[in-house]
């Protein structure tokens, strides 16, 4: 049985929205893994890869919960990026975006919700500043920063 309370209506089509962008999100970072060029990239982004999955699941699986349906996951594509430092920074954008929406789907205060909202929230600025770490070090030419 579903519970369809606040998440009816345009709350679902948010995290409907949520959903799809996350679909986006791990699909990237499947591309940047492929396209790291240090190790110590590779093992921040299989942990933020690892971590996006889970957060996509538990959020199609409340969708599921609080709907009583499955959440529509269109055919992922990713933005496309000629060097690996704008994926980067794609990333970086996603999870900021992500990070925002749950925080507006706040106002719907389920426990189940609420609890998802904040540790996902947690960890979509967690992944924004290793991005940004990623980056600057990329940028500035200091790779060796990363293996630390």
């Amino acid at each position: 049985m579903h519970d369809s309370g606040p998440l009816v209506g345009i709350q679902s089509e948010k995290l409907q929205d949520i959903i799809q962008k996350s679909a986006v999100l791990v699909k990237l970072y499947e591309t940047l893994l492929m396209r790291a060029p240090t190790e110590g990239d590779k093992k921040k982004l299989r942990q933020m890869h690892t971590e996006s999955m889970k957060a996509l699941s538990d959020s199609a699986s409340l969708y599921m919960k609080l709907t009583g349906k499955p959440p529509t996951i269109l055919p992922v594509t990713i933005p496309g990026f000629a060097k690996y430092i704008d994926g980067i920074e794609d990333a970086i954008l996603y999870n900021i975006y992500i990070s925002r929406q749950y925080v507006q789907l706040m106002s719907t205060v389920v426990p189940d919700l609420l609890s998802l909202v904040l540790r996902i929230s947690a960890e979509k600025n967690a992944q924004a500043a290793n991005l940004n770490f990623m980056y600057a070090a990329h940028v500035s030419g200091k790779q060796e920063l990363l293996n630390g």
